[in-house]
């Protein structure tokens, strides 16, 4: 079973990887990115746990949107766009890119169901 495209799995592993519960760990810097999806995304369910505070949110994606579906740590740590001084899910067409703007570096835990991700 894959859990996540070959390419996000060579983008996160290189940080630490436990592909049997499907999750990954990253540190970002701020400003930082990671491609979710190049090209091919679909519908999909996006969990974050930024692991220095403790927030948490879940991200309703699909062709060119990306939804905040629920927080927690307030609403204004999470952005469904590039906003400044948050955690962002960017979806342009059928590209899916995760960015930490808000300000210093951070570690997160991704998981993500369903929706094919993949170059």
């Amino acid at each position: 079973m894959q859990f996540f495209g070959s390419y996000i799995d060579a983008a996160i592993s290189r940080v630490h990887s436990d592909k049997l519960s499907g999750t990954h760990a990253v540190t970002l810097a701020d400003d930082a990115t990671i491609v979710l999806a190049d090209s091919v995304q679909y519908a999909s369910l996006i969990g974050v746990f930024e692991t220095d505070n403790g927030y948490s949110a879940w991200f309703g994606t699909g062709y060119n949107h990306v939804a905040l579906l629920s927080s927690y740590g307030g609403t204004t740590n999470w952005g469904v766009g590039d906003t400044d001084g948050r955690t962002c899910i960017i979806s342009s067409a059928h590209d899916l890119t995760f960015k930490n703007r808000t300000g210093a570096p951070a570690h997160y835990m991704l998981y993500i169901f369903g929706g094919y991700m993949a170059l």
